[in-house]
């Protein structure tokens, strides 16, 4: 994988994450939680901060986007009400393809973006 694009390199530094343990308010290097893992792969990769927790990412880091439109990179998010910003609960990197970066359960993890299924989907990803 070559990085081109700020989120190709994002999506690289979240793959060299994978395996690393899930710590809630985790930041890195040793580990992270959802929010924290996204927001050091932007600031690592190419050095683009934005708020660290999912909601306040859903709600203002970089531009949102329609679901249909994202590359890899982009941030997605889910949450208990899909028309609240202040109900988003959880943020993942699109690798593209239908997969995310995330760091839940134990570890960060290559998943499905539809593992969660749709319901809490939020209606629009974020482009740092």
């Amino acid at each position: 994988f070559s990085p081109v694009t700020p989120g190709d390199r994002a999506v690289l530094f979240a793959f060299q994450q994978l395996g690393k343990p899930y710590i809630y308010g985790g930041n890195g290097p040793v580990g992270y939680d959802c929010s924290g893992l996204a927001l050091a792969a932007w600031t690592q990769s190419d050095g683009i901060g934005f708020a660290r927790v999912s909601d306040d990412q859903y709600n203002t880091a970089g531009v949102p986007l329609p679901m249909d439109s994202l590359e890899a990179g982009d941030l997605v998010f889910w949450g208990y009400t899909t028309t609240d910003w202040t109900s988003v609960y959880h943020t993942a990197i699109s690798v593209g393809g239908g997969r995310i970066v995330e760091a839940t359960g134990d570890v960060v993890q290559l998943n499905s973006l539809d593992q969660w299924g749709s319901a809490d989907l939020m209606p629009n990803g974020r482009r740092p």
